[in-house]
């Protein structure tokens, strides 16, 4: 399961950076701008993921700054990396 966790960051990391090459590659001008937008909704999304998750997570397990960037990057494939990283901690349902 590891293998695919590290599988899917790896293709995030290529999207992301096919999305951040549009400020130093020239697209044509239509390529240019859903670039743009799909790499603005991107940050978008993934920073509301990261500020749910943390705030949801904090409590049970205190997450490095490497975890939280993790999230912001990765999204819910970093969740799940947090998740295998973290699985004694955030299985005790004591509290």
């Amino acid at each position: 399961m590891k293998w695919l966790i590290l599988l899917a960051k790896g293709l995030f990391l290529a999207v992301w950076g096919v999305l951040l090459s549009n400020f130093f590659i020239s697209y044509p001008k239509g390529v240019n701008i859903v670039l743009f937008v799909i790499l603005g909704f991107m940050i978008l999304m993934h920073a509301m993921q990261a500020a749910i998750f943390i705030t949801a997570i904090r409590q049970r397990v205190a997450l490095t700054f490497g975890d939280k960037l993790s999230l912001v990057v990765f999204g819910v494939v970093g969740l799940l990396g947090i998740k295998y990283k973290y699985a004694d901690q955030m299985s005790d349902t004591s509290s």
